[in-house]
């Protein structure tokens, strides 16, 4: 079996890996979460030669390679990925701009929003709970702001912190046991 150095990230992760069958197998590259991608190598001089599918280079864990011919399955291999942050000038796969696409279709149009900031839905969110941060007084960390009023349209205009209670309750579970549970009551 061989192990292989990757990057996060990487894009041309070649393989090679010795095969003294005249037969070309089909290798599947399996990570440990996720789906896997099959590719069929070019044999040349006993040796397996393929590329690493990018979109699995994507993720930090390990990758498992099999030589599958007919019923027959062999782990043959193994690539481990040494994390590193996204590279700015990173060329997203197809695979990956058709995801981002659907995700953009599902969420609509962003232009719509009333807040500046419109590059996507995380920063309009964030804006938002800013802008709510400043208008709510009186407000603790962990606590919860609730809606006091909306307009004609039903957006929110004016906020409060909500107060909530605890008390212990507890529990006789089907078995016998006790279970002791702090809740929240507002």
């Amino acid at each position: 079996m061989i192990i292989i150095q990757a990057w996060q990230w990487d894009t041309d992760v070649p393989i090679k890996i010795p095969w003294g069958s005249a037969a070309v197998p089909e290798l599947d590259f399996m990570p440990d979460t996720g789906t896997g991608c099959a590719v069929t190598p070019t044999l040349t001089d006993g040796t397996l030669t393929a590329q690493c599918p990018p979109q699995l280079l994507t993720s930090s864990r390990p990758i498992q390679i099999y030589a599958r011919l007919g019923n027959t399955i062999d782990r043959v291999g193994m690539i481990c990925i040494k994390p590193r942050p996204k590279p700015p000038d990173y060329i997203d796969t197809p695979e990956a701009v058709r995801t981002w696409e659907m995700l953009r279709a599902d969420m609509g149009d962003l232009s719509g929003l009333e807040t500046e900031n419109k590059e996507s839905l995380v920063a309009a969110i964030n804006e938002t709970a800013h802008r709510w941060g400043e208008e709510v007084s009186g407000a603790t960390v962990g606590q919860i702001i609730t809606v006091a009023a909306v307009d004609d349209a039903g957006r929110p205009t004016a906020w409060t912190p909500l107060t909530l209670t605890t008390e212990t309750w507890s529990f006789t579970m089907e078995d016998g046991s006790e279970v002791t549970k702090e809740v929240y009551i507002r």
